[in-house]
């Protein structure tokens, strides 16, 4: 099978797959399978390149716009970042990678959220993507209105010191998915498949509600002072935008 080897590097499958797989793999590719792995493996090749030459290209000009010189990229940022770029052909997606990769090289230090940034934006197709910067947004917009809301009115203690917008954090707003299935045009049944990838990535949780049934002392037991009580836990209606989800899309976009 060693005229496969390039297929398997370049794919990074298990040896034991394509082991596996060796007489149907023949079958159907006959004689010309060493011909057929190589220039399959030299066009994959070629197409890594090519979209790692988009987006780096991409970066440098976002580096040039702003005028900053690149910092020495850590290692372990580094090699992750060389080789889960090159997989995506997403021209939306190219370019949030290239605006990844900008303040990657421009931002000291934050190696771990380095790290999992290029692990979200590798696993993730552009609609997910979107619905992460909506929910960004969104929250920007509910926190503003609120905090306008709060400061309108004159204070009945004006010696506590008035609220700031960085006051109002990301744990108190949550997001219907009822509400965002209308503002996004998606059913909800679409949105439930994305939101099942992306609280996997913890880039969004779902924001549980409990329900108490009945709460009420034992019977059997006067002197038993517990309660036994029944509740219902309901997970499928509200979300909440994660800190990593929240500084991820920072990461992802140029400050203007």
């Amino acid at each position: 099978m060693g005229e496969l080897s390039e297929i398997a590097k370049e794919l990074n499958l298990p040896k034991q797959l394509l082991d596996k797989g060796e007489k149907v793999i023949k079958a159907v590719l006959g004689p010309s399978v060493s011909q057929i792995s190589e220039t399959f493996a030299d066009n994959f090749r070629l197409r890594r390149f090519k979209n790692q030459i988009k987006i780096l290209t991409k970066a440098q000009e976002h580096i040039e716009k702003l005028g900053f010189d690149p910092k020495q990229v850590n290692l372990k940022v580094l090699a992750p970042l060389v080789q889960l770029s090159s997989l995506e052909e997403n021209i939306e997606l190219q370019e949030r990678w290239a605006k990844l990769i900008t303040n990657i090289v421009k931002i000291e230090g934050q190696t771990l959220l380095k790290q999992n940034s290029i692990e979200i934006i590798s696993k993730i197709s552009n609609e997910e993507a979107q619905l992460i910067d909506f929910l960004y947004d969104y929250f920007i917009q509910k926190r503003l209105k609120r905090f306008q809301n709060d400061n309108r009115t004159p204070s009945l203690y004006p010696s506590i010191k008035k609220k700031e917008l960085e006051d109002y954090p990301l744990k108190w707003f949550s997001f219907l998915l009822t509400d965002i299935s209308k503002k996004r045009k998606i059913s909800i049944a679409e949105l439930e498949l994305m939101i099942s990838n992306l609280t996997t990535l913890g880039v969004i949780k779902w924001d549980p509600e409990v329900e108490v049934y009945n709460a009420e002392k034992s019977y059997t037991d006067p002197e038993d002072t517990s309660l036994d009580i029944d509740i219902e836990v309901y997970d499928s209606e509200t979300i909440k935008l994660t800190n990593l989800g929240f500084e991820f899309v920072k990461i992802c976009r140029l400050k203007k």
